[in-house]
């Protein structure tokens, strides 16, 4: 059985991590209303998860053509910061256990430097093949009922 883990999920918290999500967001109507009420809204926050009332919102969705067809489904905001909260907290955590060549969403890393490392590999095993797979509706198709059992 593994042990309870806990999150800082203070208001002061909720501040750091806001700074950190706010830097370089474009400004939204959505965005500019949180923040006109932020500190009701980071106090919320912190309420409903310590007290285990947070529940997540709904996703907006939209459709983009760049170059393919694609529907995007964006959280509110507020569940956004939770979003980043958790991010930050399990990257503290795990980071340092994962494999050097796993390159998305973590420091220092990208796709950019993860394009610079195929090709680097492919000048020294000229012979090789590399291959970038994405499951197309993957996230659409999963059971979410079974996934919350």
């Amino acid at each position: 059985m593994m042990g309870s883990v806990s999150i800082d999920v203070s208001v002061e918290a909720f501040w750091r991590c806001w700074q950190r999500f706010a830097s370089g967001k474009r400004r939204s109507p959505a965005f500019e209303h949180f923040r006109y009420h932020l500190e009701a809204n980071l106090r919320a926050l912190s309420e409903e998860t310590s007290g285990g009332r947070y529940r997540h919102g709904p996703y907006a969705t939209f459709t983009v053509h760049d170059p393919k067809t694609r529907l995007i489904a964006v959280a509110p905001l507020r569940d956004r910061l939770i979003h980043r909260l958790l991010y930050d907290e399990l990257v503290a955590r795990f980071d340092r256990v994962f494999l050097h060549d796993v390159w998305s969403c973590r420091r220092e890393k990208g796709l950019l430097r993860a394009i610079d490392r195929a090709q680097a590999f492919l000048r020294s095993f000229p012979a090789s093949v590399i291959w970038r797979g994405d499951i197309a509706r993957f996230f659409e198709s999963v059971d979410h009922a079974r996934l919350r059992a």
